[in-house]
């Protein structure tokens, strides 16, 4: 039996330059400098049994993200959020709460059945505007009691204006005192156009002076 030293295989050059640039490169995923990847968007429907499926429930749950990027960037295309879900029963009364993390002010609209345009009445507030009343990170909580059964849209945005919102997550709650169906995400990260919290300004036209009459200098 030799007493002499193992030797190890020689290595080619080019395999251990291709070598030491894989460990380098698992380093870097170990260090998580991979690309931002938004969560999967999660609902929970009250009951899910077969029967319930068919009748509804008297609760559903929902979360997602507004925005791309990581939650407290800013992030200029964060966008708004639209969840469709259905009102089975004429005359229900819908219990709404809407808890963000730190990040977001949140603004939300309830929207009857139906295709949504610009300028369409927001159930919660009466008028076409947002609702919105806590500021970053506050919980927005509303009552509607909506009179035909469909399918309603929810929809959440941040409050601020574009360019100057920030990402975060948020988890919305709808309890009813009638089956509801499932949610659903119609829209993720859509324009927030037609979803505003504040009216537009218009320049009013003036009055042209009437001939004969002094103006004022």
């Amino acid at each position: 039996m030799s007493d002499e030293p193992k030797r190890e295989p020689a290595v080619d050059p080019v395999r251990r330059k291709l070598l030491k640039a894989g460990a380098v490169a698992g380093g870097a995923m170990a260090a998580g400098l991979l690309p931002y990847d938004k969560p999967a968007i999660k609902s929970f429907f009250g009951n899910r049994s077969a029967w319930a499926q068919l009748t509804g429930t008297l609760m559903i749950s929902f979360d997602g993200q507004l925005g791309t990027l990581p939650p407290g960037d800013p992030d200029p295309s964060a966008g708004q959020d639209r969840w469709e879900f259905q009102v089975l029963e004429a005359n229900t009364q819908l219990d709404i709460e809407a808890v963000p993390d730190g990040n977001i002010d949140p603004e939300i609209y309830l929207y009857p059945p139906g295709p949504i345009a610009f300028g369409d009445t927001n159930l919660i507030t009466g008028n076409p505007f947002g609702f919105t009343t806590g500021g970053v990170g506050a919980t927005e909580t509303a009552s509607v009691m909506v009179g035909a059964a469909g399918v309603y849209t929810f929809a959440i945005e941040d409050e601020r204006a574009p360019g100057s919102e920030v990402a975060g997550t948020y988890t919305v709650t709808i309890n009813a005192d009638k089956p509801l169906g499932p949610p659903s995400l119609a829209v993720d990260e859509g324009s927030e156009s037609d979803l505003r919290s504040e009216p537009a300004v218009e320049p009013q036209p003036q009055e042209a002076p009437r001939p004969g009459l002094p103006t004022r200098g």
